[in-house]
């Protein structure tokens, strides 16, 4: 029997290797999906008279500021013009008059199928992006971006998700502490920046997961807010994050709200000091789609979607949602209502959440998700400002890259947005944005609408799908 496996593995392996070459001679030929080049002739910026939004609850803007960009960082933050004079040389001045400067936004968990995704992202604000199921496409997009080659949303990639239940052919499924221990070196040697894992594993596996990972210094993020079966919260510990508010009701509490195991959960979430990624915007498009049906999915904009990620999307997912019975569409609404419920309590305690809108999972789209899971959290009962605060500083905090990013202050990389009004006022301004500037480079009005027309030009479906596909035979093999 073990023979017979094995052939049949190695066929496989030939079928997979003769179709990727195809798809791959198929694609240079007539795939799509060229980005926007960089431009390497902008000059250096000075917004003058701006109202910076803050990091700080205690002071959430300050007004009347000049802001120096230099070389693709913020060199200097003044109220006095005059303090300047001595730094400007090649310099474009922006007249910030009545308008507002923010940090870039940041999605903390998002599904990228198709570069076009982080060149819709960056259009609609979201300058990074954490990428939860990876691949060695997405490595090469992350290291062309770094590199100024094209306009994309920064991209963080995870490794592909580690699995303890076979079965789904698009996880890399490990059974024994051996296989853990190898898959984590495997993937932090490839060059990822992290380890995606489920939730169910035996406990010993787990735990070789998280201990190579520590010894590697590679962070992992986890499926889940629960410990796996077997073990207790103290098993958490070491993660960098724990995805989804839904498993707290699911497997927490298992569909049945109760308070008092809700306050029990966040006194272990407290003592853990992991944050919680929210993704609720995800569990409302389920709720939706299974409300309104196709109406629902009439108005999305499917045309950013790559087609072969369109149809795996409907078939393992949308189609479900779109025959939902009355009773279910009525429970998605309930469960719904209960998360923002479980959001809110979770944030007055003093829980850490971050925002992640699970764009990709479904039909949701990077940079339209994200923002939609913000005003999610603000219809939870989160303020705007906290909300803004989740999205940009606290994100950039859980990722360790907030010397860098999220907050506009002196030294930063200046990853901004500029708004023609006041976001904590009115979250409408983040679909209003005026300006994205990324890595000290201006993108005006007529650069974001040619980023948004750029973004439609997805990948060849049949060169995606194979690629796919071979994902898939590489991890089963």
């Amino acid at each position: 029997m073990y023979y017979v496996n094995q052939l049949v593995k190695f066929i496989f392996l030939i079928l997979a290797v003769s179709i990727i070459l195809a798809a791959a001679l198929y694609g240079a030929f007539y795939s799509t999906g060229a980005r926007l080049d960089w431009d390497k002739t902008q000059p250096d910026l000075l917004i003058t008279n701006i109202t910076i939004i803050t990091a700080d609850l205690n002071q959430p803007e300050i007004s009347n500021q000049n802001v120096l960009i230099q070389n693709g960082k913020i060199t200097k933050i003044s109220s006095d013009l005059d303090h300047f004079k001595s730094q400007l040389g090649e310099v474009k001045f922006i007249d910030g008059n009545g308008k507002f400067l923010m940090s870039g936004i940041i999605d903390a968990h998002a599904h990228i199928e198709d570069s076009a995704y982080l060149t819709l992202g960056l259009s609609k604000g979201v300058t990074l992006i954490k990428g939860m199921r990876g691949n060695q496409r997405q490595l090469a997009w992350r290291n062309e971006i770094n590199k100024r080659q094209w306009y994309g949303s920064r991209f963080l990639v995870s490794s592909p998700i580690l699995d303890g239940v076979p079965g789904d052919p698009f996880h890399h499924y490990v059974d024994t502490p051996q296989k853990a221990k190898q898959a984590v070196t495997k993937y932090r040697n490839q060059g990822y920046d992290y380890i995606k894992i489920y939730g169910d594993f035996d406990p010993d596996v787990y735990m070789a997961i998280v201990e190579q990972a520590k010894k590697l210094n590679i962070e992992v993020s986890k499926h889940g807010p629960v410990p796996v079966d077997g073990l207790g919260f103290r098993s958490l510990r070491t993660l960098s994050s724990m995805e989804h508010i839904e498993d707290i009701f699911a497997h927490g509490m298992h569909y049945k709200y109760d308070q008092e195991e809700l306050e029990r959960l966040a006194l272990h979430y407290l003592q853990l000091q992991v944050p919680i990624v929210t993704t609720l915007a995800v569990y409302e498009e389920l709720t939706l789609l299974s409300s309104q049906g196709q109406a629902y999915l009439d108005k999305q904009a499917l045309e950013y979607m790559n087609p072969a990620h369109l149809y795996l999307a409907k078939a393992f997912g949308v189609n479900r949602w779109l025959d939902s019975s009355p009773k279910l569409a009525n429970r998605n609404k309930e469960t719904l209502a209960r998360l923002l419920d479980i959001t809110k309590f979770l944030h007055d305690a003093r829980v850490k959440l971050l925002v992640g809108s699970d764009s990709g999972a479904l039909i949701g789209q990077a940079g339209i998700a994200t923002i939609r899971e913000i005003e999610l959290l603000v219809a939870a009962g989160i303020s705007r400002h906290s909300a803004l605060i989740a999205t940009t500083y606290d994100n950039a905090v859980a990722l360790g890259i907030d010397q860098k990013y999220g907050s506009v202050e002196e030294g930063k990389i200046a990853d901004l947005l500029l708004l023609p009004s006041n976001p904590l006022k009115d979250l409408s301004a983040l679909h209003q944005i005026e300006s994205v500037i990324f890595d000290g480079q201006l993108l005006d009005q007529n650069k974001l609408e040619a980023l948004k027309t750029n973004a439609l030009e997805v990948q060849n479906g049949w060169f995606t799908f194979t690629s796919i596909i071979f994902d898939a035979f590489k991890l089963m093999l």
